[in-house]
């Protein structure tokens, strides 16, 4: 029996047991072929019976949990894809090398139309362009295998009470031993503060921004989980301390939340609504920013300045030209009339 938490995600052992079976169930091509492009391509037959089998050997609530489930198994196979890539596609590889070194457990139709589609021009593109976007993330976590709704859970076990999402984002940035995730980790995190708030070790104290502002509101979402709280379920809202640091949510994930919950179903409010209680929050700009565009205007207005002057002087400069000017052609017409032909004539040579 797997427990099902108020979003619909597995929140105790068992469901590590699940995510682990639709680990093994994603890399069997008689269930999750390869060959399939998209997951969203998956032939129906496919999918019926991938179905039975997670009905044969897991039970819960089927209504509240299928797509979530379903969800999950897509991430996993996905992931299984992306490894077959790795391991076997880099460096460069030519493709009748890889054809020619199939995975033990891969069908062999599987895997040519696996290599194929992935060595087409347009996935080569496609694939680069996801290498440069996975770049671009600064701070990884420390919250391992363990999904934030069975973390979730077990915080809401020890303190007697729904926990906010919040506190899951802020316990996830530690490691056990109590290392950093990474150098932008450690910038990013204030650990005097948090191990006080979170009674959680932290070697030595460092501040940024983000991590200040969350442990800002951070008491009063406490203090709301604490007299608003449903159990079963990470408490979220658009304007909660994580709402006010990050902005507005992306469809099809919720941070401290996870994957495949929308905002929506999150915070028990239309898209619509979300909306309108964010634009609080992204009106109510950090104090970092605000700096830094202040500076940023004071710059401006510095070299705009100095643009004005040297615009004066320009004008100035025209005009005396222009009235020096206007003098040696008095004077020229002056000398002509009163020595006419034998006023001398110079050639300036401008080389």
């Amino acid at each position: 029996m797997v427990e099902l938490n108020g979003d619909g995600q597995g929140s105790d052992n068992g469901s590590n047991l699940l995510v682990r079976f639709l680990g093994k169930l994603s890399q069997k091509s008689v269930f999750c072929p390869i060959s399939v492009q998209r997951w969203d391509r998956m032939p129906e037959a496919k999918t019926r019976l991938q179905w039975q089998l997670i009905e044969e050997n897991f039970e819960f609530d089927y209504a509240v949990g299928i797509k979530r489930v379903m969800h999950s198994l897509r991430d996993r196979w996905r992931a299984y894809k992306y490894k077959l890539r790795c391991d076997h596609f880099y460096p460069n590889k030519r493709k009748e090398e890889i054809l020619a070194n199939r995975p033990a457990n891969v069908d062999s139709n599987d895997w040519t139309a696996f290599v194929h589609h992935y060595k087409e021009d347009k996935m080569k593109i496609q694939s680069a362009q996801n290498t440069r976007n996975r770049t671009k993330l600064k701070v990884s976590h420390a919250g391992g295998s363990k999904s934030n709704a069975r973390r979730g859970r077990q915080m809401e076990q020890n303190l007697g009470r729904p926990v906010r999402r919040s506190e899951v984002v802020l316990s996830t940035l530690l490691k056990k031993n109590g290392n950093y995730v990474n150098e932008e980790g450690k910038i990013l995190a204030k650990w005097k503060s948090l191990s006080s708030l979170l009674n959680i070790y932290a070697p030595s104290p460092s501040s940024s921004w983000k991590l200040d502002k969350i442990l800002e509101h951070l008491p009063e979402d406490q203090e709301h989980a604490a007299t608003l709280g449903v159990p079963l379920k990470i408490l979220a809202h658009p304007n909660d301390a994580i709402g006010k640091v990050y902005g507005v949510e992306h469809s099809g994930r919720v941070r401290g939340i996870g994957g495949n919950v929308c905002p929506s179903a999150a915070f028990g409010m239309p898209r619509h609504s979300i909306s309108h209680v964010n634009v609080g929050t992204s009106n109510n700009m950090s104090h970092q920013r605000v700096e830094d565009l202040e500076k940023h205007v004071e710059t401006l207005e510095e070299k705009l300045t100095g643009y004005e002057e040297t615009k004066e002087k320009l004008e100035e400069t025209k005009k005396r030209l222009a009235q020096n000017e206007n003098h040696l052609e008095t004077l020229h017409r002056f000398l002509q009339a009163k020595f006419g032909s034998e006023l001398p004539t110079f050639n300036i040579d401008s080389s």
